[in-house]
């Protein structure tokens, strides 16, 4: 027999031959009755599912009895909220009354689902995030790097994915697709960047947004200690600015790949490839990592000095020198022990 048949029966026999009483009963159901669901259930409300699909999976996780499928399926008729479910995840847990298992797909409280894009780390650390997200929708799986470019919209020229995505918490909803969370990781780099660049000192010599988020990602990677990346960015600018080599490794690094086995020798210095600032002068030719607000702000407000020259002590702060001498005697102390 058809749902709307039975909403015609039910409704003449409670309101006709029961009265008051019937409806009074049914509407004590349907707000007081519920079920304890004792281990979190999740229903998937997919495209095309109608709503006795909807209440058989209810059904099954045991979020509604089986006993009064009939009853939700024809209060919920005659409030005629059966095509206003909306598509997606919903979980249920604990007490739950049918009222408020209709109200929360007919308003749409889905599972919210999370994916952090992590600071400092390359794009591969983003495609090995998207692989292990549940319900994502991995729609860049198998593409290359060319493929995922064409399917965003980018705010400045850029031939390499690289540093494209700012690092933070993006929330999703079940069936979202990668690109869409990459699309916004994008737009919220686009604001962060361009914000930094329109309170950028006079100091910086970079001459775009682009450039500045090159040099950010190599702050980044060469400290993690906040109040030393200022510091670090005075150093790149002034050697910029000299039209001076920067030598860092990280990009070093970075331009060696999979062959980098953890320990730089200075064979690895002397390679010839876009991104060895020990050969060529001013910046690699795209970031290196995703870089953090933080090192966003310091590449775009380097602290003024004389310090040319930096190296690491070993506990994570960096030692800054204003001469060759000066910073070769750091180097005995710190990295020749």
């Amino acid at each position: 027999m058809r749902l709307a048949a039975l909403v015609v029966l039910l409704a003449v026999i409670f309101g006709g031959f029961l009265g008051g009483s019937s409806a009074f009963w049914v509407n004590h159901w349907f707000e007081q009755s519920s079920v304890t669901v004792t281990e979190r259930a999740t229903v998937e409300i997919e495209k095309g599912n109608s709503f006795s699909d909807v209440t058989d999976q209810l059904v099954e996780r045991g979020i509604l009895r089986e006993s009064d499928a009939l009853k939700f399926k024809v209060i919920a008729q005659l409030q005629q909220k059966t095509e206003d479910i909306k598509v997606g995840e919903y979980s249920f847990e604990g007490e739950v009354t049918p009222k408020e298992v209709l109200e929360r797909i007919e308003r749409g409280q889905r599972v919210i689902r999370y994916i952090t894009l992590p600071e400092g780390k390359p794009v591969e650390a983003v495609w090995r995030k998207f692989g292990d997200a549940a319900k994502l929708k991995n729609d860049i799986e198998g593409l290359d790097y060319d493929g995922v470019l064409n399917r965003l919209e980018l705010y400045f020229e850029a031939s390499h994915l690289e540093g494209l995505f700012f690092p933070d918490t993006y929330s999703y909803l079940a069936g979202n697709s990668a690109t869409s969370v990459l699309q916004r990781a994008h737009d919220k780099l686009y604001a962060v960047l361009q914000d930094a660049w329109d309170a950028r000192s006079e100091d910086v010599q970079v001459e775009n947004i682009y450039e500045l988020l090159i040099l950010a990602s190599i702050i980044e990677r060469e400290s993690g200690v906040s109040r030393d990346r200022k510091q670090i960015s005075g150093v790149l600018h002034r050697r910029l600015g000299i039209d001076m080599l920067l030598q860092v490794d990280p990009t070093v690094i970075y331009g060696l790949g999979d062959a980098f086995d953890g320990d730089l020798k200075t064979k690895h210095m002397r390679m010839d490839h876009e991104y060895n600032t020990y050969v060529h002068k001013g910046l690699p030719p795209s970031p290196i990592c995703m870089p953090s607000k933080d090192s966003i702000l310091a590449a775009a407000n380097p602290q003024p000095g004389d310090a040319m020259y930096f190296v690491g002590r070993g506990d994570g702060t960096s030692q800054f020198s204003a001469t060759l001498r000066e910073h070769n005697q750091a180097v005995q102390k710190y990295q020749m022990k």
